[in-house]
């Protein structure tokens, strides 16, 4: 029997397409020969999980994903079909995890067993679990530090502005300007250096010299040390017939003289004496220069003068009790006399029981002196009435 060409490329066909569907399926875990077990899960999201994608138990595949769909109208979950290969029986308390079964995110399945003694029949529901992606945990593990390198980047933002606010134009130029003198400080050090390497090397030969001269003498003295401790002894005894002497006595009075006028020296640079406070105390010798060129001027004063400080004596004493008494608006007073300056040198100055009074103005009644007194007060709160008798 001929077969026709036809018949040969219709069987090929045949044999092609069911070869294709056997490989497609064998491709998606799914057995021709055998029959499978379909389980369901429900999520919320399936980050990833694809048809075809593999379902293992304790990392062996045992079946695939058959289907993915949407559940109610407004996409509530998501209802993910499986089919499992072999008659393997799962209690009622197990669940199913999406998991990351690689680096590059690849999503799966993985059945984790549970303890009750009840077992999942054909197209019953698993609790469903979602494993976070690499992603998401990275995301997460990361989430602490990035907050952190904020801080720290806010931190350094406000000590920048901080330094850039310290660091001004003025304050660059002082550093600027102590920068060149600590050069020229160590130019100078440099050269100061240079100058006593110079100086020693000089001198070398002149502390060599030295040197044997030292050496020299050291011998000399070793070798004479028996005339040496001979002379020492002699100067012993002269110096015991002198102590033995009426010398000596004067020597100890002399050295008595010695110690008390130590002790008065010390007397003399301490404060605690009053010769020791004239001559220590650099205040009480300024006071006292101070005090007699005051009475210097008094003095020059006086000779000038005599008719104003004779005239207030007289004035103070050689009146009649019936005189009128004057009022005076005292600004100043001093027990000596001042020299003009801007706030005395209008004022007129007299001399009145011992105090020299720098006067704003003499009244005859005292009314008029305590009325013009009240209006000067603001300026001058110092200022007061004296009666002048």
């Amino acid at each position: 029997m001929t077969i026709s060409k036809e018949y040969k490329i219709g069987a090929t066909v045949a044999v092609a397409v069911l070869i294709l569907i056997f490989g497609i399926n064998f491709l998606k875990g799914k057995s021709l020969f055998a029959n499978d077990t379909e389980y369901v899960v429900y999520y919320d999201k399936i980050d990833g999980l694809n048809i075809g994608s593999n379902v293992l138990m304790r990392g062996f595949k045992i079946g695939v994903v058959k289907e993915i769909s949407f559940v109610g109208e407004t996409a509530e979950s998501i209802k993910v079909k499986f089919i499992i290969n072999e008659k393997l029986k799962f209690s009622e308390d197990s669940k199913v995890k999406i998991f990351s079964r690689d680096l590059m995110g690849t999503r799966g399945l993985d059945i984790i067993s549970g303890t009750s003694t009840k077992m999942k029949k054909d197209g019953d529901v698993f609790e469903g679990i979602v494993e976070e992606t690499f992603k998401s945990e990275i995301g997460r593990q990361i989430a602490p530090l990035k907050n952190k390198a904020e801080m720290i980047l806010s931190s350094i933002d406000s000590m920048l502005v901080s330094v850039h606010k310290i660091v001004n134009s003025e304050t660059e130029m002082k550093i600027r300007t102590s920068l060149n003198s600590v050069s020229k400080t160590l130019k100078n050090l440099e050269s100061t250096s240079v100058t006593l390497d110079k100086a020693l090397k000089k001198e070398t030969t002149s502390l060599t010299s030295i040197m044997v001269n030292v050496e020299s003498i050291t011998a000399n003295l070793r070798k004479n040390n028996d005339h040496i401790s001979k002379i020492l002894s002699n100067t012993a005894t002269i110096s015991d017939t002198l102590n033995s002497s009426r010398l000596g006595k004067n020597l100890r009075n002399i050295s008595e003289t010695l110690d008390n006028l130590n002790i008065i020296s010390q007397k003399v640079a301490s404060n605690q004496t009053s010769v020791g406070a004239m001559i220590n105390n650099r205040e009480f010798y300024n006071n006292l220069n101070e005090t007699v060129s005051n009475l210097n001027r008094v003095i020059l004063d006086l000779e000038k003068n005599p008719k104003k400080y004779v005239g207030f004596s007289v004035f103070g004493s050689g009146k009649s009790s019936n005189s009128k008494a004057s009022y005076a608006i005292v600004f100043l007073e001093s027990y000596i006399k001042l020299k003009r300056t801007p706030e005395n040198k209008d004022l007129q100055e007299l001399f009145y029981n011992g105090k020299y009074l720098y006067v704003y103005k003499i009244y005859n009644k005292n009314s008029r002196a305590i009325s013009k007194l009240e209006k000067l007060k603001k300026s001058y709160p110092k200022a007061y009435i004296q009666e002048i008798k």
